[in-house]
């Protein structure tokens, strides 16, 4: 079996794969901006602190992915 990561992954502390929202849309190529984008998602019911978290980009947190 191949394990080709396509998208960087991590795990929390709670054993959850975690993935950048960023570093996803890119993958995806994604035409729409990423603001946009990300609005969207949310506004299909994705929960602040439960389905992601909101990160400063300039701010380095070797815990934040």
């Amino acid at each position: 079996m191949n394990n080709l990561e396509l998208i960087k992954t991590n795990v929390n502390e709670n054993n959850e794969v975690i993935v950048s929202g960023r570093e996803l849309h890119e993958f995806l190529d994604i035409a729409t901006p990423y603001k946009k984008w990300i609005d969207r998602m949310i506004e299909y019911g994705f929960e602040q602190n439960i389905d992601f978290a909101v990160m400063d980009k300039n701010v380095h947190d070797d815990t934040a992915f």
